[in-house]
């Protein structure tokens, strides 16, 4: 049935006829309560359920499946399956602790000749310290994936091929959790011969089991060789490889937590 619609621009009232798409009284199973809006593919673009038995139930929006965003019966909006998003957790080298030996050094960097700034290159076992703290966002018990953005800086061409050897230490707790022995995440990385390129290291994956919001990592980030990992050539400030910032990717299911202090 064709519905007329208001025209904020010309103030005039439209008949607009309706799309293909319909509303069915009746999902595909045999659940009560679901609203389908059915598309002509064999799986419908969006649905709407209330799976309360009273009226008062969580509502799905997704592909009817297990990929979905749900809004709860308190209006929480939480994200399922294909639903989940990640999202960067930051560390920046300003936040850094250092304690006087083998520490990065802050340098002039002066990119393709411009204006200058200053960022920190590490010499091999050069070491700096950080703790981070996972948001209330965190999708709990899941991994996260850490890495290292950096630049060869003016020496991208004459370093082509040679690889750093970024490590980051770490040891993770939740609260009222013990901090275990610390591991190594290795995000070695080949310089591939272009001056003054953004580089984005390998991944590497942090078991988050048994981990919740606001759970605490203490890091340290270092460039070592345990062999090959690190065959970058220059030793002198000024061609050394320069940081730029370490990330843990994490994966987030809701907008935030529940709860002051739980999920």
């Amino acid at each position: 049935m064709a519905k007329l619609v208001l025209n904020p621009i010309t103030g005039s009232l439209d008949v607009v006829e309706p799309t293909r798409a319909t509303v069915q009284d009746a999902a595909p199973t045999t659940a009560k309560g679901k609203m389908w809006l059915d598309t002509d593919e064999p799986v419908p673009d969006i649905y709407l359920r209330n799976d309360g038995d009273t009226g008062v139930g969580v509502y799905n929006f997704g592909d009817g499946g297990s990929n979905y965003s749900q809004f709860e019966s308190d209006g929480t909006l939480a994200f399922h399956g294909n639903a989940t998003v990640w999202d960067d957790m930051r560390v920046t080298p300003a936040g850094f602790d250092k304690v006087g030996i083998a520490d990065p050094a802050l340098v002039s960097y002066t990119p393709a000749g411009s204006i200058a700034t200053y960022l920190y290159e590490f010499q091999k076992d050069d070491i700096a310290y950080f703790t981070v703290q996972m948001p209330h966002n965190y999708k709990v018990g899941e991994d996260i994936y850490v890495h290292v953005h950096w630049t060869p800086g003016p020496n991208g061409n004459e370093e082509n091929g040679n690889t750093v050897g970024w490590k980051i230490d770490y040891s993770w707790a939740s609260i009222n959790g013990t901090f275990s022995a610390m591991a190594t995440a290795d995000c070695s990385d080949a310089c591939d011969g272009t001056d003054h390129k953004h580089q984005m290291t390998p991944e590497a994956q942090i078991t988050g089991t048994g981990k919740g919001i606001s759970s605490m990592l203490i890091c340290n980030i270092k460039r070592t060789d345990t062999g090959d990992d690190d065959t970058w050539v220059g030793t002198a400030s000024g061609s050394l490889p320069l940081l730029l910032e370490v990330d843990f990717h994490y994966p987030i299911d809701t907008v935030g937590s529940r709860d002051r202090s739980a999920k």
